[in-house]
């Protein structure tokens, strides 16, 4: 793939990602009677995920709004898509996977994550008493799916406490890393 190939890739993820979220969505009737109640809404994260991404993302949103919140250049359109991608899209299925082959509890950073996530953007909202990119979609997708997830894996009895800590640790460490990126990447470096 030449440059021009990448960089259309790298500012085009998003909408390839939100239209193939209702594909996996209108997939979801096939788990039913093989996968329980809670690997359902494990699956159902990445496809509500990859519908935020497109609230956040769109028209550069997302890089837009911590640019005027820090005062600089503080993501580049690689750096986006490899913690969207890899971040996202391949964290969640693998756990996914984990979680249907191995055991459930192995999918709670997925939970974890998106909620923490939701937890970041609204405290944003509040803080700056504005809108960001990915607001809407937390308070109406996230904050539900993942609450009801979390409360369901609460009362699994397969579910043991360390299955959460894990999950939290998942859902902290992520976000810790992207943190890291955005407030090291000052204009002129990287």
């Amino acid at each position: 793939m030449g440059e021009t190939k990448i960089q259309r890739l790298y500012m085009g993820w998003v909408y390839g990602g939100f239209l193939f979220s209702f594909i996996l969505i209108a997939f979801t009737p096939l788990l039913l009677g093989t996968y329980s109640i809670l690997q359902i809404l494990l699956y159902l994260h990445l496809p509500i995920y990859m519908i935020h991404q497109y609230e956040e993302h769109d028209d550069n949103r997302f890089k837009a709004f911590v640019d005027e919140i820090f005062g600089y250049d503080s993501l580049d359109q690689r750096v986006i898509f490899i913690i969207n991608v890899l971040g996202v899209w391949c964290l969640f299925s693998a756990l996914i996977l984990l979680s249907s082959f191995l055991h459930v509890g192995f999918g709670l950073g997925i939970a974890y994550l998106t909620i923490i996530n939701a937890v970041s953007h609204v405290g944003s909202g509040i803080k700056l008493k504005a809108y960001n990119p990915g607001l809407v979609t937390s308070l109406v997708l996230f904050i539900p799916l993942s609450g009801i997830t979390l409360s369901l894996a609460s009362g699994a009895p397969e579910i043991i406490w360390y299955h959460h800590v894990a999950g939290i640790f998942v859902g902290i460490f992520v976000h810790v890393l992207i943190i890291m990126r955005v407030l090291s990447h000052r204009k002129g470096t990287a």
